[in-house]
């Protein structure tokens, strides 16, 4: 463990904490804003004031934009596009970090913020800040493809899903990484909810004609690009004891959501009727998934990285469990606990981290 990253890494998570905190106990809009911004920016300059050295992806993309993306490794259209006509205006990796960072944090934090009534902010933002966050230094444009469609989702989650704009999303992350065409599965629990709607009706005929097209190209392009994850196997795999452990979280969830039923009754609107709450079985699927993506690593390294698209509903269903009602009695006092220790668990292994030099941190004026 190295002292100076510990002290700088974990005074951004107490700062994150606490504007993220005061935004729930204000009572003006434009305090709100403020502190809102200030937990964007707090993540962003950590992620994109960092040298090459920090993250293991981070010297690629630094050599890659210093060469305007004409280096060894072909990067998607629009990321290429991005890359290009960004190159043309400065050669400095920091100010790619910076830019991508912004976009990707601001995203997340405002999808997150819009739960804020259900899931507390301050929890949320802790538990993607040590489960996920970090994970921005070393898989930069896949994390910006998935903060694409977590932020996206709201187009589902709303009185009337808007699936056209969550299909210009979803085309918008592909075109930046491939591996995002796994977010079809998130369409997974609206494939047994009836829907009035023309658009609603069209885009399911639509994606059950298309779905056989859309994988097998979306597959294609994935494997031609990152087959040789698949094809390489783990010598070390890890012991998944923690694994284990947020499967067996995720029961107890599941468990205290049956009791409370009645309380999560389907897709229904809030009072403001501008948000839409994630039922909590929905969540529990997602976290499912996330859980059994990550399971692959076990076998094939790096393809766990495919459980990315479901892991930002991770801070919903934890924050839920530390604060909501929706878990109640026995089943809180052993779930509660289990959060707080693969929270701390992450972020100890953030801390402690080498292998993705993560540690030591280093700003890029240092190097």
């Amino acid at each position: 463990m190295d002292f100076k990253t510990s002290i700088i890494y974990l005074t951004v998570l107490v700062l994150v904490f606490i504007f993220s905190a005061l935004i729930s106990t204000a009572n003006t809009k434009s305090f709100n804003r403020l502190c809102l911004v200030l937990v964007i920016l707090f993540l962003s300059f950590l992620s994109g004031l960092r040298g090459y050295s920090v993250g293991s992806d981070s010297y690629t993309y630094a050599q890659e934009f210093a060469q305007g993306n004409r280096g060894t490794i072909e990067f998607e259209p629009l990321f290429s596009l991005f890359v290009l006509t960004l190159s043309k205006f400065t050669k400095s990796y920091t100010v790619l970090f910076i830019i991508v960072a912004l976009i990707t944090n601001s995203l997340i934090v405002v999808r997150l913020q819009s739960f804020s009534k259900q899931y507390p902010l301050s929890f949320s933002i802790v538990v993607y800040y040590c489960l996920l966050y970090f994970r921005t230094f070393s898989g930069m444009r896949q994390l910006l493809a998935v903060a694409i469609i977590f932020w996206g989702s709201k187009f589902l989650f709303c009185s009337k899903p808007k699936w056209i704009n969550f299909s210009i999303v979803l085309t918008i992350a592909f075109l930046i990484h491939y591996s995002s065409i796994i977010s079809l599965l998130l369409l997974i629990p609206f494939g047994f909810k009836k829907t009035k709607s023309f658009w609603g009706k069209l885009f399911k005929v639509i994606i059950i004609l298309a779905a056989p097209f859309l994988v097998i190209v979306g597959y294609g392009l994935m494997m031609n690009k990152y087959g040789a994850f698949f094809t390489t196997t783990n010598s070390k795999p890890t012991t998944g004891i923690m694994l284990a452990f947020r499967f067996a979280l995720l029961l107890l969830i599941c468990i205290g959501y049956i009791r409370l039923k009645k309380n999560d009754s389907g897709l229904s609107v809030e009072k403001d009727n501008k948000n839409l709450q994630i039922p909590t079985i929905v969540l529990c699927l997602y976290e499912f998934l996330y859980l059994l993506f990550t399971s692959f690593d076990l076998i094939w390294p790096s393809v766990g990285r495919m459980a990315w698209y479901f892991a930002l509903f991770t801070p919903l269903i934890y924050s839920m469990v530390l604060r909501h009602q929706s878990i109640r009695g026995g089943i809180s006092l052993i779930a509660r606990p289990m959060v707080v220790l693969v929270v701390g668990y992450h972020l100890w292994g953030v801390l402690n981290s080498t292998s993705t030099n993560l540690v030591p941190y280093v700003f890029f004026w240092q190097i």
